[in-house]
C-alpha cells in the first residue's frame, strides 16, 4: 500500500519533471518574444518575456521577481544571465511607455541593474543605457537616470583605462586593484567618488567624439602605463 508521503514525494517528482521539460523550451519562447518586439508587437512581446522568466522562476523555485543573479552559475550560464538582463531592459522600455506602468518598469530596471553590476557586460549595458537616455527616448527619465548611476557607481569600472587599453587589460586590472584599495579610507572615497563624476561622461562624450577619443587615447596611455608600473612596484 502507497503511503501519503510516498505518493506526495511521486507527485512532487512528476512536478519537477514537468517543470524540467518546460525549462528547455524557454529560449523559443524567448525568441519569439524578441521578434515580436522587433515588430512592434509590445503587448504579445511582454506576455512571451513573462513566460520566458516565469520558466527561470519555476526552475529555480522561486517567484519571477525575487529572481536573482545568484540563482545561476555565474560561469556556465553567462550567457543566460545576459539574456535576462536584456529581458528586463526590454520591459523597462515597454512599460515606461505607459505612465500607469511606471512601477513596472522602475521594477524591472532595477532587475536589469541586478543582472548588470558586476559582469563583463557591464559597460557594454551601461552605455546602452546612457544612449538610451542622451536620445530622449524614455518617458520617466528620473528612474532611468538613477539605474544609469547606480550601475556606474556599482560595477567597480576604471572607466579612462578600460575605454583605452581594454577591460581585461593588465593595466586597467592594476588600477581596478588600487581603487579597491582606496575604498578602506575616507579621503579615498573621495576620490573615487570625483573620479565617477568625471571620467563616465569624459568617456562617453569621447565615445561620440572619436577624434577627441584618440586625443584621449594618445595622451593617456603611457600615464596610466606608468602608474600601473608603479603601483605594481608598491603593492
Amino acid at each position: 500500500m502507497v503511503t501519503r508521503e510516498e505518493e506526495e514525494a511521486k507527485q512532487k517528482r512528476r512536478r519537477r519533471k514537468a517543470i524540467v521539460e518546460l525549462y528547455k523550451t524557454r529560449l523559443g519562447s524567448l525568441k519569439k518574444a524578441m521578434d515580436l518586439s522587433k515588430k512592434g508587437k509590445l503587448k504579445e512581446a511582454l506576455e512571451g518575456y513573462i513566460e520566458y522568466l516565469n520558466i527561470l522562476g519555476q526552475f529555480h523555485e522561486v517567484p519571477e521577481k525575487s529572481l536573482s543573479p545568484r540563482h545561476f552559475d555565474h560561469k556556465k550560464e553567462s550567457t543566460e544571465l545576459l539574456l535576462i538582463s536584456q529581458v528586463y531592459w526590454d520591459m523597462a522600455k515597454i512599460y515606461d511607455k505607459n505612465p500607469k506602468l511606471y512601477k513596472e518598469s522602475t521594477r524591472c530596471l532595477n532587475q536589469f541593474a541586478k543582472f548588470t553590476v558586476g559582469f563583463k557586460y557591464h559597460f557594454v549595458n551601461s552605455e546602452m543605457l546612457r544612449r538610451y537616455i542622451k536620445a530622449k527616448s524614455c518617458n520617466n527619465m528620473e528612474a532611468f537616470k538613477k539605474v544609469y548611476m547606480e550601475i556606474r557607481e556599482k560595477s567597480g569600472a576604471c572607466y579612462i583605462s578600460s575605454y583605452c587599453f581594454g577591460e581585461f587589460h593588465p593595466v586597467t586590472r592594476d588600477l581596478r586593484r588600487f581603487k579597491a584599495f582606496l575604498k578602506f579610507s575616507p579621503e579615498g572615497r573621495k576620490l573615487i567618488g570625483y573620479y565617477y563624476q568625471v571620467s563616465p561622461p569624459l568617456v562617453s562624450f569621447c565615445h561620440d567624439n572619436p577624434l577627441l577619443g584618440g586625443l584621449l587615447r594618445l595622451i593617456a596611455r603611457p600615464w596610466l602605463w606608468f602608474i600601473s608600473k608603479f603601483l605594481g612596484f608598491l603593492f
